[in-house]
């Protein structure tokens, strides 16, 4: 998605907000993140914690936001993914992921 302009950023943006990704495995990051996931989003976190965390639910339960965690499974979707890597419509140069 090509953004020219700023209601187009602010539209990517929030498209981002709503699927949030992290394997960091820090307390902070944690925290950002389900302070960050947008109204009605989903956030996944694969990484390990080897000590018990604090999980603040005040804003995920007021934001309505799912929250799964657990290793990523992704073997059973290597074969589709390689595929999709190999075709032409796909080129995963081009993705990239935001740092805010």
């Amino acid at each position: 998605m090509e953004v020219t302009t700023l209601a187009g950023a602010r539209l990517l943006g929030e498209l981002m907000r709503r699927l949030l990704f992290d394997a960091s495995a820090t307390p902070q990051e944690l925290r950002y993140a389900f302070r960050s996931t947008a109204v009605g989003g989903h956030y996944t976190s694969t990484g390990i914690y080897f000590q018990e965390q604090p999980i603040p639910l005040f804003d995920p339960y007021r934001s309505c936001v799912s929250y799964h965690t657990g290793p990523c499974q992704a073997r059973p979707r290597l074969p589709a993914v390689l595929e999709l890597a190999g075709s032409e419509p796909c080129n995963p140069k081009t993705t990239s992921t935001p740092i805010w």
